[in-house]
């Protein structure tokens, strides 16, 4: 089985991490051709962001944000697959059988294509089976970027934590579907030369399954570092939760903390589609200001609010929103279940804790609120620490893993 390579064929449905895999490869001079669903070349782009201006319409800004102008457009060849362009929303066992779907019918389409003189090929989870099996019969390096948790280990957490806040969401039973496709990502772990993580919570969620820890490499995830914020006088300490999927995110242990601290100096926000029941949000409002959904342009007014980032996940395929706080400076509180260990210093940047802690959570947050000096010294530390994770940065160790380099 080969475990390096020269030129690589990247295969990636959507504009997943505004196409910073690719942009690796190309700026390190290994990228053979990157295979996509939908991207937008030559007289497209104007025409798009024209339509954009008189058609003010989600769908046309999305589809605005397929390109990069940084990628050859020779470099670039658009794979039509039956996926709609935008978020697959319903219940996750619809979305499943979708994603499996339009991730067999891509590989087969791009195998048809033919991949060049490509030695190696880069492929995401669940949409990469097809492409891994082609490489190990004809002796190409296989790298599966493992963009999603194990499917089976996070389900048995997400199970668990429906047990622990009954009623806050709509809990989704066994199905085929399910069964499928953790069968799916299993047969992709088997396949890959190289499997890809972005944190330790998932090789190790991997190991457990039974997959070689040799084969695994954690390459962090990194971020375009934005201006530095003026600093905000609060008056006490503002705290920030932002993420969608609250349960498994771990907003629960955060209203309790809050509970227990029962400070009317500390204040809570949360920010996202929380997809709880009304019993959820109505019992999370009584510790914590939820404001729902915001645009991404929205998100510096509330970085600027906030002194300190939580996120208590209890699993977490990276958290990228760790690195975003950071990078805005704020101090951080995550869970173990996280990248929090592989990019957070604890005691340094903010804290890792162990999930479903939710004193633990309440003790740091104590502390932040009780040192004000050394919470700033904490912020000014996580800003920037957050410059060791830029997408140049990340766009290296990508490819220092993938030609071969150590394991990290």
């Amino acid at each position: 089985m080969r475990t390096s390579a020269s030129r690589v064929a990247v295969a990636q449905l959507g504009a997943r991490r505004h196409y910073a895999v690719p942009l690796a490869f190309w700026r390190e001079g290994l990228l053979e051709q990157f295979f996509t669903d939908v991207y937008l070349k030559g007289i497209w782009p104007p025409v798009i962001s024209c339509a954009g201006r008189f058609l003010p319409v989600s769908g046309i800004r999305r589809l605005s944000g397929r390109r990069h102008e940084q990628l050859p457009p020779e470099k670039v060849t658009a794979v039509w697959t039956t996926r709609m362009i935008g978020k697959l929303r319903g219940p996750a066992t619809a979305r499943m059988d979708e994603w499996m779907a339009t991730g067999e019918n891509f590989c087969r389409r791009i195998l048809a294509k033919g991949l060049g003189r490509a030695d190696a090929v880069y492929a995401f989870s669940s949409a990469a089976r097809e492409l891994l099996l082609y490489c190990r019969e004809h002796g190409l390096t296989g790298v599966l970027d493992h963009a999603t948790a194990p499917q089976g280990a996070e389900m048995k957490l997400v199970r668990a934590e429906q047990e622990r806040f009954p009623g806050w969401v709509c809990a989704e039973t066994e199905s085929s579907v399910l069964e499928a496709y953790s069968r799916r990502q299993h047969e992709e772990d088997r396949l890959a030369s190289i499997i890809i993580c972005g944190c330790s919570f998932v090789k190790g969620m991997l190991a457990d399954t039974g997959v070689d820890r040799d084969r695994i490499k954690v390459v962090p995830l990194g971020i375009s570092i934005p201006p530095e914020m003026p600093v905000v006088s609060h008056g006490g300490l503002n705290v920030l939760f932002v993420g969608s999927d609250g349960l498994r995110k771990g907003i629960g242990y955060l209203a309790r903390a809050a509970r227990l601290l029962g400070s009317s100096n500390i204040h809570f926000r949360a920010v996202g589609d929380l997809g709880l029941t009304s019993q959820g949000m109505n019992e999370i409002r009584e510790d914590i200001k939820v404001l729902g959904s915001v645009p991404r342009s929205a998100m510096r007014e509330h970085w600027a609010w906030a002194d300190v980032l939580v996120l208590p996940s209890v699993s977490e395929t990276f958290g990228l929103v760790v690195l975003e706080a950071m990078a805005s400076g704020l101090a951080v509180i995550t869970t173990t279940s996280t990248c929090g260990p592989d990019v957070v210093r604890s005691g340094v940047d903010g804290f890792v804790v162990p999930p479903r802690n939710a004193e633990a959570l309440a003790e740091k947050l104590d502390w932040m609120a009780s040192n004000p000096v050394l919470l700033s010294e904490m912020k000014r530390s996580a800003r920037s620490h957050a410059g060791d994770f830029t997408l140049e940065k990340y766009g290296r160790r990508l490819a220092e893993a993938v030609r071969g380099g150590s394991n990290a």
